[in-house]
């Protein structure tokens, strides 16, 4: 597993929430912890871009 700085989870998190508007969805599991973190805003950008090109 890579590892990240807390900072980087948060930068990553600001611009995948403001770029697909799903932070309601991600803010959630950063209650997780920060590798629930990474793969939920994988899942949410996933799921982001295939409502995009429906």
């Amino acid at each position: 597993m890579v590892e990240h700085s807390s900072l980087s989870l948060m930068n990553a998190h600001e611009e995948i929430t403001e770029a697909f508007a799903v932070e309601e969805f991600c803010e959630h599991a950063v209650l997780d912890g920060e590798a629930m973190l990474v793969k939920v805003l994988m899942d949410c950008r996933g799921e982001a871009v295939r409502e995009r090109w429906k």
